[in-house]
């Protein structure tokens, strides 16, 4: 998400704690947390568009990684309106659902208040 603040658990070796451990999304740095010698964890950055950038780490803050991973920040589905706006629960109408960043699938939920269509 292009949000930020999800948990990426980063698997290599060599991680030691006590430095000033960071990870890096292309050109976001944010603050790490070694799990063990082989694991790190860090939270993503908020970001302003989607995409796919290079995954670095650091020890020291300074010197990176040069793994070039990649990590893909996805966009948010949004809801801008829907058509009818209201219609009786068990009529089954046909509801269209208006947004952007909706991704392609055969399959997906909507719920109306607790019920799901």
């Amino acid at each position: 998400s292009t949000e930020g603040g999800t948990v990426v658990s980063i698997r290599g070796r060599g991680f030691m704690g006590g430095g000033d451990v960071r990870c890096r999304f292309g050109a976001m740095t944010v603050v790490g947390v070694v799990v063990s010698a082989s694991d790190l964890v860090c939270e993503t950055p908020r970001v302003d568009t989607g995409g796919t950038v290079k995954v670095e780490v650091s020890m020291d803050g300074v010197e990176f990684s040069r793994s070039g991973v990649a990590y893909a920040f996805g966009v948010s589905a949004s809801v801008s309106g829907v058509n009818p706006s209201s219609g009786a629960a068990d009529e089954g109408i046909l509801v269209t659902v208006y947004g952007a960043n909706f991704a392609f699938r055969t399959t997906f939920g909507i719920w109306f208040g607790e019920v799901e269509g």
